[in-house]
């Protein structure tokens, strides 16, 4: 429940895993993370402020990867 009505149009959750994975994933790693297609938008656009690249977006999972 928290993941399907956190707060910030429910990227909150998402955000904080992509801030947190920031100093945990190395350079070439990946993130995978599922989400509702109306958040890959801002959810790409975050993850890139905080160094990763958008790989592909198949569905509900955005492949992103560390740079």
């Amino acid at each position: 429940a928290l993941a399907l009505f956190a707060n910030d149009n429910g990227l909150h959750l998402i955000n904080k895993l992509i801030t947190q994975a920031t100093g945990q994933i190395n350079p070439g790693g990946v993130l995978l993370l599922e989400a509702d297609p109306r958040q890959h938008h801002d959810l790409i656009t975050t993850a890139k402020s905080h160094g990763f690249h958008h790989m592909e977006t198949r569905g509900l999972i955005v492949h992103l990867r560390k740079d």
